[in-house]
C-alpha cells in the first residue's frame, strides 16, 4: 500500500504539534497508520469522507469512534 497522501498536512499538525513530546509514539503512529494502513486511520477517514485540510489535533489515528461522531455532526 502506498504512503498516506494526508501524512504532510498530519505532519504539520497533529505530530509536530501534538505529538512533539511523544517522538516514539509518533514514529509507532506514523509507521501503522501512515505508512501501512492508512484505511484503518481516524484522522485518514475524516480527510477522504468530509473533503478538509484540517483535521482536529484532537482526534488521534487509533479513534474511529471519535471520527465517525465528527463525520456525523459534518453531514448533519
Amino acid at each position: 500500500m502506498s504512503d498516506c497522501e494526508y501524512l504532510k498536512d498530519c505532519s504539520s499538525d497533529f505530530f509536530d504539534e501534538t505529538l512533539i513530546a511523544a517522538p516514539g509514539i509518533a514514529k509507532l503512529y506514523k509507521n501503522r497508520y501512515c505508512f501501512t494502513e492508512k484505511i484503518q486511520c481516524a484522522r485518514y477517514t475524516i480527510y477522504k469522507k468530509l473533503g478538509i485540510k484540517k483535521v482536529p489535533n484532537t482526534l488521534f489515528p487509533n479513534q474511529p469512534e471519535n471520527a465517525q461522531k465528527i463525520i456525523e455532526a459534518a453531514e448533519g
